[in-house]
């Protein structure tokens, strides 16, 4: 069982806060928001589909899977990406991050 938020749950969310609320700028973040996927679809895909709707699209990431999904990003559009980047030497963001990769970040941000 999981608590995240079903796709089409997400975008009906997005219709009626556009709808109700009139802001269209989305801040996708907490925890960490590339791990999301429903079967099929990724964050990528929800990213897209944001966009379609009209909003501006932001994100914060810790980075770790930024190489795997940076081009797929930058295709639906994102308008803004934010790195918690914990620090520049690798052993002590590998310290920090629980055993992340620092040179992973840099070929994601490359």
């Amino acid at each position: 069982m999981t608590n995240r938020l079903l796709f089409s749950e997400i975008i009906s969310l997005a219709h009626w806060w556009k709808d109700s609320c009139g802001n269209l700028t989305v801040e996708i973040a907490a925890l960490e928001p590339m791990l999301w996927k429903e079967k099929d679809k990724n964050i990528c895909d929800v990213v897209k589909e944001l966009k379609s709707i009209g909003f501006v699209v932001t994100m914060t990431t810790n980075g770790s899977l930024l190489e795997k999904y940076a081009d797929s990003l930058k295709k639906a559009e994102l308008d803004l990406l934010r790195i918690s980047w914990h620090s520049m030497d690798s052993l002590i963001f590998n310290k920090i991050t629980g055993g992340g990769n620092l040179k992973t970040i840099e070929r994601g941000v490359i």
